[in-house]
């Protein structure tokens, strides 16, 4: 089974979230000593079904922790297409 996560992209200057995410990923904002991110990683660490983790709408450069394989995707527009593109990702792996 595959945890495809999308990342909420960068928050624009009206957004809510803008300060909190100082020009960063919205889920790279800091809560409680650990980004939005990373608290996602750490439940799907402990998960036994899962075997890879797609990420979506963020670059591979962030420091993050996962035991699992993981793989990164480009954004791809709406959050529809985001999904459809992390559900194609997965599609490709299983074929590869």
């Amino acid at each position: 089974m595959y945890a495809i996560i999308t990342a909420g992209g960068k928050p624009l200057k009206d957004d809510v979230l803008y300060d909190a995410a100082k020009g960063d990923y919205k889920v790279l904002i800091n809560i409680a000593g650990k980004t939005l991110l990373q608290w996602v990683l750490d439940a799907v660490n402990q998960s036994k079904s899962i075997k890879h983790v797609i990420i979506v709408g963020m670059s591979d450069t962030q420091d993050i922790n996962c035991k699992l394989p993981i793989t990164f995707v480009e954004p791809q527009g709406s959050l529809l297409e985001n999904i459809e593109a992390g559900i194609n990702k997965t599609l490709e792996i299983d074929h590869a």
